[in-house]
């Protein structure tokens, strides 16, 4: 895990070398219209609302998340938000 300062915004990425995601299912990521379990790396089972959970509350709090990955290499979710004023 890595967090940045980035002017007003800290920036947090969350990165693993893990079984990766394909880029179908990346389009479907963030979404509950098409939610399926999936095993991970230890044939742990998810659901996917863990992320939409976490997607509903970053924008909530004015920010973003961002998901990149690569089928058997891993991923890296970016996300940000404003500083506390």
């Amino acid at each position: 895990m890595q967090a940045i300062k980035a002017d007003d915004r800290v920036i947090i990425k969350v990165i693993d070398t893990g079984i990766g995601i394909s880029l179908d299912q990346l389009k479907k990521l963030f979404t509950t219209k098409e939610i399926k379990s999936t095993l991970g790396t230890e044939n742990g089972p998810g659901t996917g609302f863990g992320l939409i959970l976490t997607k509903e509350f970053i924008e909530m709090n004015q920010g973003k998340i961002e998901v990149e990955s690569i089928k058997g290499k891993g991923t890296t979710f970016r996300f940000d938000l404003p500083f506390a004023k």
